[in-house]
């Protein structure tokens, strides 16, 4: 008797169906996009926020590295997860892995405003749009918010350095560079998509950002980027 095997082909397509039932799931939360989901099958919490404490979870993540690198393993808590992590011998893959999750947890945030903002456009992206798609995207937003050029071209710059960082940790990063100047700049947009995007952004996040952002200021008479505020 021939034995019986699985098949990955039929997982992959198995998946690719999976998903498809899961842009429905996104679809029955916003009234603009139908969506032939019964009820009983809908996601707990409305998907816009989901996003954004996935993204909140990765960058609290990214911004571990100076305490891992002190330690041979750790203990990481972010909200009801903890990860036990051997870190020996692993200084050399910092960089990287500060930017892989600082860039992941970046796109799912701009992917999270988008959504929240304009399911439709979310949804002829066919419910992936890029990076930079999401980037151009928040940076309407705030233009018919009536931000200044200064303050969307800042966003707009903070997010294209992110998405540089986060594309040469991943594609075999050799050479890597960055300066005092960027970590600040950095948490300052994070906090302006939170608290200008969503009312009730995780309020532990943000105090981490102001507390980042503080840490992180610089001498008088440093060399500095032009002063942007939102």
């Amino acid at each position: 008797m021939d034995k019986d095997y699985a098949s990955i082909e039929k997982d992959v397509k198995n998946l690719k169906q999976f998903q498809k039932q899961g842009n429905e799931r996104i679809k029955f939360h916003y009234p603009e996009l139908s969506s032939n989901l019964e009820k009983d099958d809908r996601l707990k919490e409305v998907p816009h926020t989901i996003l954004r404490k996935r993204a909140e979870k990765l960058l609290l993540l990214s911004l571990q590295e100076d305490r891992l690198s002190k330690f041979d393993r750790t203990e990481l808590e972010i909200g009801d997860i903890v990860v036990d992590l051997p870190i020996s011998g692993m200084s050399d893959a910092m960089p990287n892995q500060r930017d892989i999750l600082l860039g992941v947890g970046t796109e799912i945030l701009l992917k999270s405003i988008t959504l929240k903002e304009d399911p439709q456009w979310f949804k002829n992206k066919g419910f992936e749009p890029h990076f930079g798609d999401c980037k151009d995207k928040i940076c309407n937003f705030m233009e018919t918010r009536a931000y200044s050029e200064e303050q969307i071209n800042r966003v707009k710059e903070v997010l294209w350095l992110i998405q540089e960082r986060r594309n040469n940790a991943v594609h075999l990063q050799f050479h890597h560079t960055e300066n005092y100047r960027q970590p600040q700049q950095i948490y300052k947009v994070w906090k302006f998509l939170l608290t200008e995007f969503f009312e009730e952004p995780t309020k532990n996040m943000v105090k981490v950002l102001q507390k980042k952002e503080k840490q992180h200021e610089f001498s008088d008479g440093a060399i500095d980027y032009p002063e942007v505020n939102f």
